[in-house]
């Protein structure tokens, strides 16, 4: 979703001005950017039930994009990149385990195999597809950013606490990586973002 997606890097944008940063993104515009990638795959993107099984996804950047030559083109210090998915069969919503959910494939603080920054964004994470706030969410997470809505229960989360998760709650309702829904309507929006990102998401982002 270009609009969305627009939505989304422009209020990061936003939101770093706020701590004197300058945060720019080019992002594609329209199926004919050359930012813009189309494929199938043979296994689930959206799997979250098995988040780290993507070499097929990663092979295919390998393969097929010159990230260093876009990196000099653009000017740009980083290429964070974002799977929409477009489709999956009806009946896997019925397997336990199968998770369709939109997340990103890293571990922080620890190595992968391949070194691209991958987000897995699902097109059925709301009615009208996934909203800005859904892929903020998620770009920010290839910044360092970790969830605040759980404790870190397998030890890629930073060692988030319960404790800290409950000061989130109670502290900054309107974190953007504590919930991707409006704080006033517990909805997803499709057209912009309300939540904000805090300073606890700022300190762990380098801002």
């Amino acid at each position: 979703d270009f609009k969305a997606l627009k939505v989304a890097t422009d209020w990061i944008s936003g939101q770093a001005e706020k701590y004197g940063k300058d945060c720019d993104f080019v992002i594609p515009t329209d199926e004919n950017s050359e930012l813009y990638y189309e494929a199938s795959f043979t296994n689930i993107v959206c799997n979250a039930a098995n988040p780290f099984d993507k070499a097929e996804q990663w092979q295919y950047i390998d393969k097929n994009v010159d990230s260093e030559a876009l990196k000099s083109k653009y000017d740009c210090n980083n290429i964070v990149y974002l799977l929409f998915t477009n489709g999956y069969d009806e009946a896997l919503k019925n397997d336990d385990e199968i998770i369709i959910n939109s997340y990103v494939v890293n571990v922080y603080d620890k190595p992968l195999d391949y070194p691209y920054e991958l987000a897995c964004l699902s097109m059925y994470e709301g009615s009208s597809g996934v909203v800005p706030s859904v892929i903020a969410h998620e770009i920010l997470h290839l910044y360092g950013a970790p969830d605040l809505y759980a404790f870190d229960a397998n030890n890629i989360n930073y060692a988030t606490t319960v404790g800290f998760v409950d000061y989130c709650r109670e502290n900054v309702p309107q974190e953007i990586m504590l919930s991707t829904r409006d704080t006033e309507t517990g909805e997803l929006l499709s057209d912009r973002i309300t939540q904000e990102i805090t300073d606890i998401t700022a300190y762990y982002i380098g801002w």
